[in-house]
């Protein structure tokens, strides 16, 4: 289990890397001076950053510690959403009915409610 997590922190590195176009040697330069071994080490999963090289890794690509951790995959949802949110959501919602039941979008009902 201890291998498949530091491999999908590697992982999560390599992509938010190769997303910023770079090579590990630029990351490593550009996260306090990391040797691309050390860069390489990580996103293979021999190795495992700590949580202060994580955070010059994070830093370095512009990414926050959970977005390389996984842990923003599995943020809770909002109780509430904006009232903003939620009429942008129902407007679009009332277009794209009435332009599959081809009826007018002032004569469609939303009825929204909560659990």
């Amino acid at each position: 289990m201890k291998g498949a997590l530091m491999l999908k922190i590697g992982d999560r590195i390599r992509k938010a890397r190769l997303a910023k176009g770079w090579s590990q040697k630029m990351l490593g330069a550009s996260a306090g001076g990391r040797d691309v071994t050390q860069i390489n080490g990580y996103e293979c999963g021999r190795s495992k950053p700590s949580m202060p090289v994580l955070k010059d890794i994070a830093a370095a690509l512009n990414v926050s510690v959970a977005d390389l951790t996984g842990e923003s995959e599995v943020a809770s949802p909002s109780p509430l959403t904006p009232i903003d949110d939620l009429e942008t959501l129902v407007r679009e919602f009332k277009k794209k009915f009435s332009d599959i039941a081809q009826v007018d979008a002032s004569r469609v009902t939303v009825q929204v409610s909560y659990p």
